[in-house]
């Protein structure tokens, strides 16, 4: 009968266990085996062990799990870290990561142009979003911020420099993070060939010189015919807006159409089909060879010469029937000149009147100046 002894069946107890610690939150030893003061390297394992006084390295029992409830929990996790690595940087009053400033980015809204899109998106940086965007001044009108986005957008129906100020919160807590900023945004007036929709009548052989201005956009200007347009022979479009030539062309009306660049960055374009037709005023013979007025803006000098046939060097230019436009004058000389202070559609008659000898000529026409 056999019988088994009580040392033997520990020690097979004991040779059936598998014995493998964690070193993962211990340190290397260096090349010669050195640890730091209070650490023992355990060669086998190549790792600094924390020492427990003459006896050489801690046994290898595997530490306790720490009791999360228990007044000693840090208790076992601290006796294997805090003696050699470096304490958690101390992350706010919250344990969280420090939040950057609240900015406002540096790009500002570009310049924009009247009944034509706008759209820019204000940049904001660091804080806690989302943000909220508002402002307590008054925006150029036909546009609007989006609070939410941060978007100022519309269609502005009014030029000129606006001034505000845009005031940028965030979602910090406990109390929200601002910022502000004072902006402008410049609003040009539309880009136009002003015309005249019909250029003076051009004289058979006679030297002639006609004007074709612009509106709005950012002068100067650069004027030219869009492609496959042309003018009577002889005559020939400038880059200031000047037709200029001598022409023997007859007939009926030619159109083209003109296309005004200006100086924007990116530069803007207009165009705008116009007409000229031959003179058939019979030579000697008073008469008016305007046709039509180039438009006018509210608030700009303008200035345009009327064009006759004469005889004599000093005709004289009068208002017939009116009246001009506010803020127009007409001179004797046949120049209509000032700065419209009021938007419209005005009409009006002018005539020129000669001496030659004891007879007199006289002519009118009726003309319509539109003034944006």
């Amino acid at each position: 009968m056999s019988r088994w002894l009580p040392g033997a069946a520990l020690l097979l107890a004991v040779g059936a266990c598998v014995f493998a610690p964690d070193f993962s939150r211990y340190p290397a030893c260096d090349d010669q085996g050195g640890c730091p003061s209070g650490f023992t390297c355990l060669a086998p394992e190549g790792l600094c062990l924390p020492d427990c006084g003459a006896l050489g390295p801690c046994p290898l029992e595997e530490p306790p799990a720490p009791d999360s409830d228990g007044p000693g929990a840090d208790a076992g996790a601290d006796a294997g870290t805090d003696a050699g690595a470096e304490p958690p940087p101390d992350g706010g009053q919250d344990g969280g990561e420090e939040v950057p400033p609240l900015l406002l980015g540096a790009e500002r809204p570009p310049d924009g142009v009247t009944e034509e899109g706008f759209s820019f998106t204000f940049q904001v940086q660091g804080g806690t979003p989302p943000y909220h965007f508002t402002t307590a001044d008054v925006l150029p009108a036909g546009l609007t911020l989006d609070g939410a986005r941060g978007i100022l957008s519309g269609t502005p129906s009014g030029d000129g420099d606006f001034s505000f100020t845009l005031e940028v919160r965030d979602e910090a807590a406990p109390e929200p993070r601002r910022v502000s900023q004072a902006l402008s945004v410049r609003i040009h007036p539309v880009l136009r060939v002003a015309g005249p929709l019909i250029l003076a009548d051009v004289p058979s052989g006679r030297a002639y010189t006609e004007r074709i201005p612009a509106l709005g956009g950012r002068p100067p200007y650069t004027f030219e015919l869009s492609a496959g347009n042309a003018l009577p022979t002889g005559l020939a479009l400038y880059e200031d807006g000047s037709v200029r030539g001598t022409s023997n062309a007859s007939g009926a009306a030619s159109s083209f159409e003109v296309r005004v660049t200006d100086s924007a960055r990116p530069p803007r374009s207009a165009t705008r089909n116009l007409q000229i037709t031959p003179s058939t005023c019979a030579p000697a013979t008073l008469c008016i060879r305007t046709r039509s007025l180039p438009d006018a803006r509210q608030g700009e000098a303008y200035s345009y010469a009327l064009q006759a046939n004469t005889n004599t060097l000093a005709p004289s230019w009068k208002l017939e029937k009116g009246p001009l436009p506010p803020g127009l004058q007409l001179s004797p000389e046949g120049v209509l000149s000032g700065a419209p202070t009021q938007a419209g559609s005005f009409q009006f008659t002018v005539c020129i009147t000669e001496w030659l000898g004891t007879v007199f000529g006289t002519r009118s026409l009726s003309l319509t100046l539109k003034v944006h």
